[in-house]
Formats: C-alpha cells, sequence, structure tokens
C-alpha cells in the first residue's frame, strides 16, 4: 500500500492524500506535468497523476489503483473544469450507467451492472425503443438490465 500526494501544482479541489494499492505504475514526464506523485516507500516522489497538453485538449494519466474516494474526487474536478453535461438530469443508482447517443433523435442507453434490481428516476417521458411504449417517472430495471429510450427533447 502507498499513498498519492497532491502537488500545490494541481488547481482541482482534492483531499492532501489517497491511498493507492495493487498497482502503482513507474511513469517519467517528458511533455506531462505531475499534477501527483507517490508519498512514500520505492515510488516515493515518483509522478502518479499527470496532466498533459494534447491537441485543443488535456490528456490525464492515472498510474495506480486509487480509492474510490479519488476517483469521486478527480472526476468530479474534470466534469467542472471542462463543463461536461450529464446525459440525464437525475442521478443515477450506484452500478447503473447512461450514455446518449444523438443524431435525428436522441437514444438514452440505460444499463444496470448490479446484481440485484434497481429503480431510475426519468427526468421526462420517453420511448421504450423495444416496446414502442411512453415510460415516465420511475422504471425498474433487473440485474445487468439494459434498456434503450427514445427521447426527442433538445439537450
Amino acid at each position: 500500500n502507498n499513498a498519492l500526494k497532491m502537488l500545490p501544482e494541481c488547481s482541482f479541489s482534492m483531499k492532501d492524500s489517497y491511498s493507492v494499492f495493487e498497482l502503482c505504475d513507474l511513469i517519467h514526464c517528458k511533455t506531462a506535468k505531475p499534477l501527483a506523485v507517490y508519498a512514500k516507500d520505492f515510488y516515493e516522489g515518483c509522478p502518479a497523476l499527470t496532466e498533459n497538453k494534447y491537441g485543443d485538449g488535456f490528456a490525464y494519466y492515472i498510474a495506480a489503483k486509487t480509492e474510490y474516494g479519488f476517483q469521486k474526487d478527480f472526476y468530479e474536478n474534470i466534469v467542472k473544469k471542462y463543463n461536461i453535461k450529464k446525459n440525464m438530469d437525475s442521478k443515477l443508482p450506484y452500478g447503473v450507467t447512461a450514455t446518449r447517443r444523438t443524431g435525428d433523435s436522441s437514444y438514452l442507453f440505460i444499463q444496470n451492472f448490479n446484481r440485484h434490481p434497481v429503480d431510475v428516476l426519468l427526468p421526462n417521458s420517453m420511448v421504450n425503443v423495444e416496446t414502442s411504449k411512453t415510460v415516465f417517472g420511475k422504471i425498474n430495471l433487473n440485474p445487468y438490465e439494459s434498456v434503450i429510450l427514445k427521447d426527442d427533447l433538445d439537450r
């Protein structure tokens, strides 16, 4: 076990350190800027999180298997910094994803990766592509079930 220690150069709002375990990759920065380093042992001072300018954007590399708290804080910062919009304006249960595909129409793919059923609250009425029925409010997804919903609302 080791720790990932955030550097002052990191502009994200995060804790000072996070636990890392099982995998600690050794990397060397050439063009990337280190945002965090390993805190102890053989790895101490080596980059553990980097940011690299890529085209018109940035690429981030997480060099270790991190605790959930790091992932939550890091990705919340990324979403905020780059103004990334949610695919669905509802809070999803743990283990559920929502992916949107757009073209002539907008389709929402909701997937339950849990071993148990979950209820998902829809932000508006949509059409279930498989059944052609309009669904709204709360829908129930069985374990490992997916549903494709058509949503014609402008996003």
